[in-house]
Parts: structure tokens; sequence; C-alpha cells
């Protein structure tokens, strides 16, 4: 993306997001977006303010993010969590934390804790510091109700179908076993991980959607779709870190934090009598891997309809990763030269990575 100098980031961005429905559109396909992850864009210069929005000419696409909360929680009886109750109860401390020098200021802050939870063990301080917000019951809603608004339908040449879920990106602690959204926890779990949040909602959205995949199954197209399940990012979360210390990277870093999730389903898995364990395959993988699985035994030959490129697999020789934080210029992004890193083959063996410095 930064050797197209001449191109504005977000053009760039609006061909990657544009890229597979162009080509599943092309060949035939019914197509459908829920919640394209706009959210990066406003991080471009020049994009702050403006509308998040991104039209794919010819594919349907939706916002139940926008619709589907209010009826869950009133079918559910669950009040959402109320900020301007946060705002009143944190108010006195952010006016602390102006007035005292700035030396103070870290102390005060907390890490966000604004010195609420000072006396109590950390177990308990984690249970207060994440309780229920909207936006995780928004999120933890639309994948709850997929059985509810999907269904199949005839298509010529098949759907291509693209949900977004933001819900393990909205940490919060959840009712376990089940991991539901309650006003009040009170059971948080037998797991090493109990008390991390982030695990409560990975654990949510994994539970919700084995449910929408009984539902495929009933309606008899689960065995005639290819699912790929995919993360944009791993997590090196500081509350793991005494029970799971991970790969460390040649930077200081966390494997885990480079480590997305991919799962897939093929077609007729269950024709072919594939185990219905999971099979772990240590191939090694990029997120990039996502659109030759989708495109695989449908379309030949692809080609990007913007570059006109060929999309083959590049990493036959390793690959190349930035770690830089997300500021950008209007054209591309700010990656200091140190900001790299280069992996190849299994990505668990700690000699398979290089930090790339001048």
């Amino acid at each position: 993306m930064n050797a197209r100098v001449d191109e504005k980031l977000w053009d760039k961005y609006n061909e990657a997001f544009s890229l597979l429905p162009t080509l599943f559109m092309q060949a035939g396909f019914d197509t459908f977006a829920e919640n394209i992850p706009f959210g990066e864009c406003r991080n471009i210069k020049g994009h702050e303010n403006k509308s998040d929005t991104i039209t794919i000419h010819g594919m349907r696409q939706t916002k139940l993010k926008q619709t589907i909360p209010a009826v869950w929680l009133k079918a559910n009886q669950l009040e959402a969590f109320s900020v301007q109750d946060l705002l009143l109860n944190r108010m006195i401390r952010y006016s602390f934390f102006k007035a005292v020098p700035a030396a103070l200021k870290m102390f005060v802050y907390d890490n966000g804790e604004w010195l609420t939870a000072d006396n109590i063990d950390e177990d308990e301080k984690q249970k207060t510091a994440h309780v229920l917000t909207l936006d995780t019951i928004k999120s933890y809603a639309v994948l709850d109700y997929l059985p509810r608004v999907t269904g199949a339908v005839d298509a010529a040449n098949g759907s291509f179908i693209w949900l977004t879920s933001d819900l393990t990106h909205e940490p919060a602690f959840l009712q376990a076993p089940d991991y539901v959204p309650v006003e009040n926890v009170t059971g948080y779990g037998g797991s090493p991980f109990a008390y991390n949040p982030a695990y409560h909602v990975n654990m949510a959205a994994f539970l919700l959607l084995e449910k929408w995949f009984a539902y495929l199954k009933e309606i008899d197209v689960y065995d005639t779709t290819r699912i790929i399940i995919v993360s944009d990012h791993g997590s090196a979360s500081a509350y793991d870190s005494s029970t799971f210390k991970g790969v460390q990277l040649p930077d200081g870093g966390a494997l885990s934090s480079f480590h997305p999730v991919l799962l897939v389903k093929d077609f007729k898995a269950e024709a072919e009598n594939v185990p219905h364990e999971l099979v772990t395959d240590s191939s090694f993988m990029t997120n990039a891997d996502v659109c030759l699985i989708a495109l695989d035994g449908i379309i030949e030959n692809p080609v990007n309809p913007f570059t006109s490129r060929p999309i083959v697999p590049d990493k036959q020789n390793g690959v190349y990763i930035t770690t830089a934080e997300r500021s950008t210029t209007e054209y591309q992004y700010s990656i200091n030269e140190k900001s790299w890193l280069y992996v190849h083959d299994d990505v668990f063996n700690p000699d398979n990575w290089q930090r790339l410095s001048p």
C-alpha cells in the first residue's frame, strides 16, 4: 500500500473492502455484507470526520447493530449500561486528574481505574473495571439473533455473505458457563482466564456461532456452505500474562498479538466424513490467505479488478510484518525503519522470527 504513493489510503482501503464482493458479483453471486469494518478508515489523515460509508455497487449492505439491540434488550429485560452514571462517577476523579501536577497524573489515572479499586485484590479489580456496556450488548445481540434474521434462498450461482462482528473487540464480563450478558455477574467460570474479559466475549462469540451453525444445519445449507472465521489480530493481554507466557518475539512483543484466529469449514465437509472435532493445520498462513481460501475452486486465476494483478500466494520466502502504530499520512502509513519483523514457516518457533533493523 505504501508503494502506491500517489493514491490516497482511503481509496486503497475502499479497494480492499470491495475486492471479494466485486469478484463474486462478477461471477454471478448474490452478495451481502453486514457491518463492514469502517473503523480503521477514520484513523486516516484527511478522513477523520468524514462519513464511514463505503458503497460497493450491486452489494446489499445492512447495519443490524442499529436495529436488533433494542429488540434484544426488550426481549431479555436487560438494561443497557449507563454512560451518564459512569461520567458522574468519574467526574470528580477527572477533576483531580486535571488539577494535580503532571508527575502525579499517571498515578491518579491508574490505568483507567481512577483509584476506584485500590483496596481489593486483582481479580476483584478486574471485575469492577469491565462491567457490561451497550457496545458489548449490541454486538452480542446481532450474533444471538442471526438464526432469526437469516434463511435459505435460491441463488443461481450461490451467495457470498460477509459478516463482521465487533463482539471480541468489546471486552466485558459475562455470566459463565454460557457467557451471556447480565446486569450483575455472579459466575466467572473455572477457566484459567476466568477473570479475563476478553476471554468472556471470545467464548460468547464462539457459542453464538455454534448456535447459528446448528440453525444452518436445520435448514440444510451448512453442508453446502464454505465458512471462514478470521480475526484481524490476536491479543497480548496483560490479564493472561501470568498464565500464558507464549512466544516472545525479537522486539520484545508477544506472538499472541500477531496470531489471529483462522478457522475454515469447507463445502461438503460432513458428506466426506471429515471428523467433527477441530483439526489443526500448522501451514504457514496470513490474513491475506482468506481471499485465496474464499475463491478456491470458484473463480479460476482470479485477478484484482483494481490493480490488474493476479491474486496469488506470496509467502514462500516468508513475510514482513510491521509493528508500527496506526499514525498515517493521507497517502501512506508512517512506519519507522525499526518497526518491522520477518517470519517464515512455523510461527511458534522463535528461531523463525527476526527483527529487522537498519
